[in-house]
C-alpha cells in the first residue's frame, strides 16, 4: 500500500483532504519533478541504493516489490513514466528517458543487469514482458515515438542490442524524402537471442523463436518455432522449441 492509499484509508475522500493531497502532489511535482509510487520503505532503499537525475514535471517512478539496485535513472522530460513490476530483479541499469510522455514497462520476475534502457522523443515505449530473463550489457533504445515491446518468458544472452531508430535522417536529395524513419519492433513470448544478436527497426519476431549468436535481423517477420542465424539472418530449421530450464541445467 502506497503512502497515498494510507492517507486516504486513514483520513478518508472528503473535499477537503483530497483538495490539499492534490495540491501537494502538483507541489511535489513542481519542485522535485518526478513521482515515486512505492511503499514508503522502499522509497527509502530507492533512494539510497540509486542514483536519480531529473529535470521536468510530472514524471513517475512505480517500483511494486521489485529488487532495484545500483541504478541510475535520468528523466528529463515531462509526463514520462517507468514503472517495474513485482519480483523483478535490476542492478546496474541505467534508465534514460529524454522527451515528454515516453513509458518503460518492465513486467514481473524479470531479471535485467548492467544494460542500458532508453526512450526518447515524444511517445516513445518500450515494454519488457513477465518473466524474461536478459544478460549483461545488453541495449533498448526506442525513439521517435516508436514502441519496442518485447514479451513473457524470453531468454536474452549477453550483448543484445534492439534499437527501432537509426537515430539521425538519411534523406534522399531528390525529393527531400526522409529514408530510414523510426519503426515499431516486437518480440514474441518465449524467444531466446543467443549473444551478440542485434535487432533492428521494423523487425517482427513470433513466438517460441531462436536465434543464433552474433545473427543481425534487419527487416521482415520470423516465424514461430524456427531457428535463425547468420549475418544477415537466414532459416536454419523448422519445427522446434526450446526449453529454459534444459539450459540452466546444462549450465550448471
Amino acid at each position: 500500500m502506497t503512502l497515498e492509499e494510507k492517507l486516504i484509508k486513514k483520513f478518508g475522500r472528503n473535499r477537503a483532504f483530497m483538495y490539499l493531497l492534490k495540491l501537494y502532489k502538483e507541489c511535489a511535482y513542481f519542485f522535485w519533478g518526478i513521482k515515486k509510487e512505492m511503499a514508503f520503505h522502499e522509497k527509502i532503499v530507492f533512494l539510497l541504493t540509486n542514483r536519480l537525475i531529473k529535470r521536468g514535471r510530472r514524471n513517475v517512478i512505480k517500483i511494486e516489490k521489485a529488487k532495484c539496485r545500483h541504478n541510475l535513472f535520468t528523466v528529463i522530460g515531462n509526463g514520462n513514466q517507468i514503472n517495474i513490476g513485482v519480483g523483478s530483479q535490476l542492478k546496474n541499469i541505467e534508465f534514460e528517458v529524454r522527451g515528454n510522455n515516453n513509458y518503460i514497462n518492465i513486467g514481473k520476475n524479470v531479471s535485467l543487469k548492467n544494460s542500458t534502457i532508453a526512450v526518447g522523443d515524444n511517445g516513445s515505449f518500450i515494454s519488457i514482458g513477465d518473466g524474461t530473463s536478459i544478460g549483461k550489457s545488453a541495449t533498448i533504445v526506442a525513439l521517435e515515438s516508436a514502441k519496442i515491446r518485447i514479451g513473457s518468458d524470453c531468454l536474452f544472452s549477453s550483448n543484445i542490442s534492439i534499437r527501432n531508430s537509426d537515430s539521425h535522417s538519411i534523406i534522399d536529395l531528390r525529393d527531400n524524402y526522409r529514408r530510414n524513419a523510426a519503426r515499431d519492433i516486437t518480440i514474441g513470448n518465449h524467444v531466446w537471442l543467443g549473444e551478440n544478436v542485434t535487432v533492428l527497426k521494423g523487425v517482427e519476431i513470433c513466438d517460441d523463436v531462436v536465434i543464433g549468436n552474433r545473427s543481425m535481423l534487419t527487416k521482415g517477420c520470423y516465424q514461430s518455432n524456427n531457428i535463425y542465424a547468420g549475418f544477415p539472418v537466414k532459416l536454419l530449421r523448422g519445427g522446434v522449441s526450446w526449453c529454459a530450464e534444459r539450459i540452466r541445467e546444462e549450465q550448471e
